[in-house]
């Protein structure tokens, strides 16, 4: 780092030519060149930017800049358009590093690279301040969650506490107004923070302002004894006491809600209490004052009826006894058409009641009232009487199928019970009251009858004819075909056996060994298409829709479709000497099962005569004394070929 003056001397050995000195020039030396950015590794949002700046001391000559970019503060690349010593960075959503490379023109400068900056970037805080809190003493314990990043602070929005630690998120608060409202911000930095607000609450003591009531009711009763509360907070637990003497107390199981039923399966007093504990925090306990609950016997009715069966238009007589309770008694007779939905039946108001004529089921009560003072109304059991229509037997289609073993799909009884019998031919029944049971026919044939049965006198039935069908066959084969292209030769193929619905599915292969299914092909015949020449290999699938009887599948058909024919004629030599022959050549392409027939003019193809004895695809002409003209005609059997 110097300044350094240098000058040359310049000697020459001619006589008379001396010496000569050149002018001095300065060399200085000055330090490498050394970048600042104004800014340090930060913390910032993710949504942020940052403007770093350069500054470049040191080092001389023309300078160009380049900033640099990377995502693992290893690899770095040249960010496109940033050649300035001032960087504005894009909005960042990851931690990035960055650097500044320069090259300086003077001699010996080089490049040089600055530092690495590193942009921490986090989340955008999340800030919890923790449910709001509703308590009997004023000093709450705050739960806000522990910041990741940045400083937590609390501050008061509303009301009047003080706060022992405002960067505590768990710290104690003294609130010394009825509510406050505090905040919990989570600050990154000027641009980056987040809050959550929390209510707290200084409830008032509990107090019970509704207390249990005194009850008298029967046996079953289920009158229920309550309170109600004031002040206190947070979720309060209950457990209700009893006594025998209003003095002892014990608690009841599972007797934990604010209100309560007392047990009423036996006769006797009993005193009950509830003690209420609030789980808010200093909220104290409070102790309900006792309710007196006296348990009565209640009466009892008996229906003096038996469930009974009557047909269609018949009546019968129902009685009832009345036992225990106390008070005057008022009785009234109930039907239903359902055993459900009862309604009073007008003037049935006697101990016995004598039923209308019936046309279908209908199920009868008693209701006793006693004017006693909480034994109310006692029903009596319900009397059923059934109305029986003559039943309806139906064992279903007859039905047809090649497998022996036939799923019944009889009718279930409404009423009354329904038996499968053999009427003719043999099989085996799997369970004979069951309308849809297994029967195995081991006959051809057979019929089985259905009977549904309600009484001696009530009973109806119907036959199914179950027949086993032959396996389904195939009677004819569907044939090869070879035709010329346009052909219209159909496939077809016959079945016997099988049993309902026969459906048909023609397939195709280019190989005989893979198939796929030919769209809309689905009939007994088939028409293969012609358009092209080629080979094509068909098969018929036949599947019936009755059980039992599997799919069958014919042989495969050969179909070759050929080119139509074409013929062409040529000759040894078409020029010969008077008396002199020719031999012809005629050369087939195409068509099927075609014969050839020479045919020739002598007037210039005005006329043509056949040749007799000429069909072969060489034919030598005769001794020719004059011009004469030859072609070939083809007679063609294969369909769709022409001639």
């Amino acid at each position: 780092n110097a300044t350094t003056y240098y000058k040359v001397v310049i000697a020459q050995s001619g006589i008379g030519c001396g010496s000569a000195t050149s002018e001095v020039t300065t060399v200085k030396v000055v330090p490498a060149a050394n970048i600042t950015i104004t800014a340090s590794d930060m913390t910032l949002c993710t949504g942020n930017v940052a403007t770093l700046t350069a500054t470049i001391s040191n080092g001389t000559g023309i300078t160009t800049y380049q900033w640099q970019n990377s995502t693992d503060g290893i690899s770095f690349s040249d960010i496109n358009g940033e050649t300035n010593t001032s960087l504005t960075t894009p909005v960042l959503t990851a931690t990035t590093y960055y650097r500044l490379r320069i090259r300086q023109a003077g001699v010996g400068c080089g490049e040089v690279t600055s530092s690495t900056l590193t942009l921490n970037v986090t989340a955008i805080p999340t800030s919890d301040a923790g449910a709001d809190q509703s308590q009997c003493i004023n000093v709450f314990t705050m739960v806000a969650n522990t910041p990741l990043v940045g400083i937590g602070t609390w501050t008061i929005v509303n009301g009047t506490a003080s706060i022992d630690n405002p960067n505590s998120p768990t710290t104690n608060v003294t609130v010394t107004s009825s509510t406050a409202i505090l905040r919990w911000t989570i600050r990154v930095n000027a641009t980056c923070e987040e809050f959550d607000d929390i209510l707290l609450n200084v409830a008032d003591p509990l107090s019970i302002i509704s207390q249990p009531i005194d009850l008298e009711e029967c046996i079953d009763g289920d009158r229920m004894i309550s309170v109600n509360t004031a002040g206190g907070t947070g979720f309060q637990t209950y457990q209700w006491q009893r006594s025998t003497d209003d003095n002892t107390w014990e608690n009841i199981k599972d007797a934990n809600n604010v209100n309560y039923t007392p047990v009423s399966t036996n006769a006797g007093t009993t005193y009950y209490r509830v003690i209420i504990t609030p789980t808010g925090a200093g909220c104290v306990t409070a102790t309900s004052g006792s309710g007196r609950v006296r348990i009565f016997e209640k009466a009892t009715v008996t229906v003096i009826a038996n469930d009974e069966t009557v047909c269609t238009g018949g009546s019968t007589r129902i009685s009832a006894t009345v036992a225990n309770g106390v008070g005057t008694n008022t009785y009234q007779w109930q039907s239903s058409i359902d055993g459900v939905s009862f309604t009073d039946i007008s003037a049935a108001n006697g101990i016995i009641f004598n039923t209308p004529a019936l046309t279908s089921t209908t199920y009868y009560r008693l209701a006793v009232t006693q004017s006693a003072s909480g034994c109310g109304t006692v029903t009596s059991p319900t009397s059923t009487i059934t109305i029986v229509a003559d039943p309806i037997a139906d064992a279903g289609s007859d039905k047809n199928q090649c497998d022996a073993t036939f799923n019944m799909t009889a009718n279930t009884p409404s009423v009354g019970t329904g038996t499968w019998t053999v009427v003719s031919g043999s099989a085996t029944i799997q369970n004979p009251n069951m309308p849809n049971t297994e029967v195995i026919v081991t006959s051809p044939t057979a019929t089985l009858r259905w009977t549904i049965q309600v009484n001696s006198t009530c009973s109806n039935t119907d036959d199914v004819v179950l027949n086993i069908a032959q396996p389904l066959m195939l009677s004819a084969q569907p044939n090869d075909i070879k035709e010329c292209i346009s052909g219209t030769l159909p496939l077809v193929a016959s079945v016997i056996g099988g049993s309902g619905t026969l459906t048909y599915q023609w397939q195709s292969s280019a190989d005989n060994s893979t198939w796929t299914d030919v769209s809309g092909a689905n009939g007994m015949s088939f028409t293969p298409p012609s358009d092209m020449a080629g080979t094509t290999y068909y098969r018929l699938i036949i599947r019936s829709s009755a059980k039992g009887c599997s799919e069958i599948m014919t042989n495969f058909s050969k179909v070759e479709i050929i080119a139509k024919p074409v013929v062409q004629v040529s000759a040894n030599t078409t020029t010969v000497c008077d008396g002199g022959g020719v031999e012809l050549q005629a050369t087939l392409n195409g068509g099927v099962d075609c014969t050839v027939q020479w045919q020739n003019s002598t007037n210039g193809g005005a006329v043509w005569n056949d040749i007799p004895g000429a069909t072969g695809n060489t034919y030598k002409t005769e001794s020719l004394n004059q011009t004469t003209k030859y072609r070939v005609t083809l007679l063609c059997a294969g369909n769709g070929c022409c001639n």
